[in-house]
This record gives C-alpha cells, sequence and structure tokens, in this order.
C-alpha cells in the first residue's frame, strides 16, 4: 500500500481514464504486473504526479499527470497508454479498497459497451454492405475493408491463415474490371489491411489462452504479407498510377506513414514495410525531401514514447542509407534510446544484395555490441553476414578476432572456418578450449587433421582420456579404453611407439587405486 491517499476525487479520475482509455487486455496485464508485486517505489511527486517504477523486462519508470492526463508516459515500448501505467493506477487504489474489485467492475463496464458497439456495428453493416469503388481514395476502401470483416475473431477453427485467404478471396474480386494501374493498388491495400487486421489480433489474443497459437502464426502470416508487397513491388508501375490517381497516391503514401511509424510492439514489421514501398516503390516518383521535413516534423514535440521516436530516427536514417549516406545514418542512429536488432536485419539484407561488401562490413561493426546479447538465430544471421563481407577484404584477422572474442556462441562458425582454410593447430587449439570430446567431431574433420599432422590430435585423445577416467564409472572407463585405441594408432603412425608406452605406464600408475579401471586396461591388453 502507498505511503499517501489520493484525494476521492483524483482517484475517481484515474478510474475514469482506465475504463476510458485502456482495453481490458492492457487492464488484465495490468492487473497482473500489480498482483504479482512488479509495482515499485509508488510516489507522489509535486502533487499531481504519480510515479513509479514497475517492472517488466526492464524496470519501467512511469509518470502519470493527474492534472493533464494525455501528458502521462512510461519508458517501456508501448505507445500510449500501458500496463505499467495500469498497474501503478491499481497500487494507488489500494488505499481506497481492493484492486481486484475494481478490475472486475471495469471489465464488466468494457464488455458491455463493447456488446453494444459491436452489435450496432453489426445491424449497420447487415443492413447497408459497402462496395469499394475505383473512384474512392484508399483510406475508404480500408473503411469497407474494416465493414466486411468486423467481428472477425481467431480462435482453433478460424486461424490467421484462414483470415488472409478469406481476405485476398473475397475482397480481389471488386477490382476486376477497373484499369489496371488503380486495380494494382487496391492489390496493395488489400495486404495492408490484412497487416493492420493481425495487429489487431495481435492486441485482442495477446493475454488469452490462444496468444502462443496465434503469435506464430501471425508472425508467419506478417512476413508472407510482406513478401507478396515486396513482389508487388518489382511488378507494379508508380508512374501512371502517381500522375493519372495522384489523389490515390499522396493517400497511399499517408497511409503507410500513418500504420508505420507508430511504434507499437506486434508481430507485423511495419518500418520493413515503410522502407520496403519507399525504397523500391514511392522513390521511383517522390523527391525524399518531403518525407524526411515530415520525419523531423514529427520527430519535433518532445514526449514521444521511446519506440516511436526510435522509429521515426530509422525511418529518416533509411533514406541517408539509401543514398549511400552511411557515415550520416549511424551519427542520428547512435541516439537511440535501445538498438535492437530487427531494426537492422533490413538495413543487412538490402547491402549483401546490393553487394556492397564495405558497407555492409561497417554496419556489422556498428552492431557488434550486440552479438552477445542476440537471440540463436538473430546470431547466426549475423555471422552469416559477416562470412559474407569477409570474403571481400585482403585479410581475414578482424573476423578471427570477432569469432574469438564471441566464443563459444560462435564456435561453429570458428570451427568451420578454421577447417576450410587449413588452420588446424588453431583448430586443434579451439577443440582444447572448450573441452570437446572427439565423438562431438565431424569425422571428415579428424581425418583432415590427421591426414596433415596427427600429432595435433594427441592432445585432444588425451584430454577426453582423463575426463572419462575422471567421471569414475564402469562406462566412463570402458570409453576411456576406446579412446586409448584411437590414441595408440596415432602414436604408431607417427612411430612413437616408445612414447606410447611410455604413457599407457605413466597412466596406469596415476590410477592405479581404480580397480575397475585396472580392469578395464587389461581387458584391452593394455597392461602386461
Amino acid at each position: 500500500m502507498p505511503r499517501f491517499k489520493l484525494a476521492k476525487n483524483r482517484m475517481n479520475l484515474l478510474i475514469d481514464k482506465l475504463q476510458n482509455r485502456f482495453d481490458p487486455e492492457t487492464l488484465e496485464q495490468g492487473w497482473e504486473h500489480y498482483h504479482k508485486g512488479f509495482v515499485a517505489k509508488l510516489t507522489l511527486q509535486h502533487g499531481y504526479i504519480l510515479h513509479a517504477i514497475v517492472h517488466g523486462v526492464e524496470p519501467y519508470d512511469v509518470k502519470i499527470d493527474l492534472e493533464q492526463f494525455e501528458r502521462s508516459e512510461c519508458t517501456c515500448p508501448s505507445t500510449g497508454e500501458c500496463a505499467h501505467m495500469a498497474a501503478a493506477i491499481f497500487m494507488a487504489y489500494t488505499a481506497h479498497g481492493r484492486p481486484e474489485l475494481l478490475l472486475i467492475q471495469l471489465k464488466h463496464t468494457l464488455l458491455t459497451r463493447t456488446k453494444a458497439v459491436r452489435a450496432a456495428g453489426r445491424a449497420k453493416s447487415e443492413e447497408h454492405p459497402m462496395i469499394p469503388g475505383p473512384g474512392d481514395l484508399p483510406a475508404q476502401w480500408h473503411k469497407v475493408f474494416d465493414q466486411r470483416f468486423y467481428g472477425f475473431t481467431l480462435s482453433h477453427q478460424h486461424s490467421v491463415d484462414t483470415f488472409y485467404s478469406a481476405a485476398v478471396d473475397s475482397l480481389l474480386p471488386f477490382a476486376q474490371t477497373w484499369n489496371e494501374g488503380i486495380r494494382s493498388l487496391y492489390r496493395l491495400h488489400i495486404y495492408l489491411f490484412i497487416l493492420r487486421k493481425i495487429d489487431d489480433f495481435h492486441q485482442t489474443h495477446q493475454t488469452t489462452y490462444l496468444s502462443t497459437y496465434h503469435v506464430a502464426g501471425s508472425r508467419n502470416a506478417a512476413m508472407r504479407a510482406l513478401q507478396e508487397i515486396t513482389q508487388w513491388t518489382k511488378q507494379a508501375d508508380p508512374h501512371p498510377i502517381s500522375r493519372q490517381h495522384e489523389g490515390h497516391w499522396q493517400d497511399t503514401i499517408r497511409l503507410v506513414r500513418e500504420w508505420s511509424l507508430r511504434g507499437k510492439p506486434g508481430p507485423v514489421p511495419w518500418l520493413d514495410v515503410y522502407r520496403t514501398l519507399w525504397g523500391q516503390w514511392f522513390e521511383q516518383v517522390e523527391e525524399p525531401t518531403k518525407e524526411r521535413h515530415r520525419l523531423k516534423h514529427m520527430l519535433g514535440p518532445s514526449g514521444l514514447p521511446s519506440r516511436q521516436e526510435d522509429i521515426l530516427r530509422l525511418a529518416l536514417a533509411h533514406f541517408d542509407i539509401s543514398g549511400g549516406d552511411d557515415e550520416t545514418a549511424i551519427h542520428s542512429l547512435n541516439r537511440l534510446h535501445n538498438r535492437q536488432i530487427g531494426d537492422f536485419l533490413f538495413v543487412l539484407q538490402q547491402l549483401h544484395q546490393a553487394e556492397a561488401p564495405d558497407r555492409l562490413l561497417r554496419w556489422l561493426r556498428w552492431l557488434l555490441p550486440l552479438m552477445p546479447r542476440l537471440k540463436q538465430d538473430e546470431f547466426h544471421t549475423l555471422c552469416g553476414y559477416w562470412v559474407e563481407a569477409m570474403k571481400h577484404q585482403p585479410s581475414d584477422e578482424e573476423w578471427i578476432r570477432v569469432m574469438i572474442a564471441m566464443l563459444p556462441r560462435s564456435y561453429t562458425y570458428y570451427t568451420d572456418y578454421l577447417m576450410k582454410h587449413g588452420r588446424f593447430r588453431q583448430w586443434a587449439d579451439l577443440q582444447l578450449a572448450n573441452s570437446v570430446d572427439p565423438a562431438n567431431l565431424y569425422p571428415d574433420e579428424i581425418k583432415a587433421v590427421e591426414a596433415s599432422d596427427p600429432e595435433l590430435l594427441l592432445p585432444i585423445y588425451h584430454q577426453s582420456v582423463e575426463r572419462m577416467i575422471q567421471e569414475k564409472t564402469r562406462l566412463s572407463y570402458k570409453t576411456a579404453v576406446r579412446l586409448l585405441r584411437t590414441l595408440h594408432l596415432l602414436y604408431e603412425k607417427l612411430d612413437r611407439l616408445d612414447r606410447w608406452q611410455l604413457y599407457i605406464e605413466l597412466l596406469s600408475d596415476k590410477y592405479s587405486r581404480l580397480r575397475a579401471f585396472q580392469q578395464e586396461l587389461q581387458k584391452g591388453q593394455w597392461l602386461s
């Protein structure tokens, strides 16, 4: 319970904001944060700022303005009202009553309101079903799309893939008789609509038991739609559309900007949608100067959510990168609140496809501090780009330093590189440093090293024999003896059987008290 109690009129104001500005899923998440004790250091600052630290993926700083609620903010990636704000309000309510009862009251109010709105919308939709026309601007098309899929929800019977197919199959036929240019633009907006709805589904289902089931499907469907958009940009000619349908053209640019730059978390890679359409389509006609000016204007107001500010900076940097000015882009992006690798995979892919290895390497160097904390698939993706970039460099020393610094995560890439370049001594040192068992090495690698220098394998087998003996089980002793057979063959190939004999005698003497091991040595006929 907080050490202070808000005035009743201010608490009522916050309750009103909860039921008018927060959706049920956000309220539920906020309650979970409060209930699990994630709210810390709730204080009242200056008499009108409710301040709290709410722990999520990391501690988030929440400030709720009791006089101008619209100026409230949270340092989490979400935009607008978030679960951390709701959690702070639930904590403040503990001085007035039981937060769990408040949650029930709020959910009941929201549920009643939602049912009434849906019933009215459904009746209107059934009475006057709208049809898109070629003269309508894209914003009107989307109103039609929304009406025709009003109330569509996901379940095990209605998956994201079901919605995807239904949207394409039911909406495309309306444009069959339109002229080619406007019909092509209409097709783009169907895929943009699909992406918008995927975002809506994510917001609706992320706190339900279906969330895990739908997250993967939503991401796959979003990537599929992005691929369709990318392919569409390669086929559709923007020049006749921009000349003959200027209103549609400008409305499309406006809508793409509006949807892509909000910075809301979700399965849709909106930033990549923006960069794809600008880089491969809009820029064929539009001079980016006006768009850059708009982005700078959007960045102007202070108090933007940190994630939205980052998205705007990334969008601005796109134009510098597409113009080959990496230095300006990097200088600007050094001001990001949170550098996320997912925001840069698009850039790396574009530079790789453009066969610009020097520029690719520059961005990889800039992203290097992120690599230790990447997910495994992201780490492998960046390693792949490093391999491609280094193919065009006169020396591989930088690549070696990076791989060594990233061990053990970079083991697969580093060992493969050493084998391909015949650096067998470094390869052997790597196996020793990581205590790799010979059984876990590829037979082809062992054969290649043995053919080059069998002596390099000796310490690897010696280390493994010692490790097996130290386990002190009958099975590990048997394994050790099998390794000794391979060691004997290596010594024989090196014509050093005298050293082998000395080694086996010293090994037997060192572990003379291990009766079971001595028995296995005798079975293997290593003791006379």
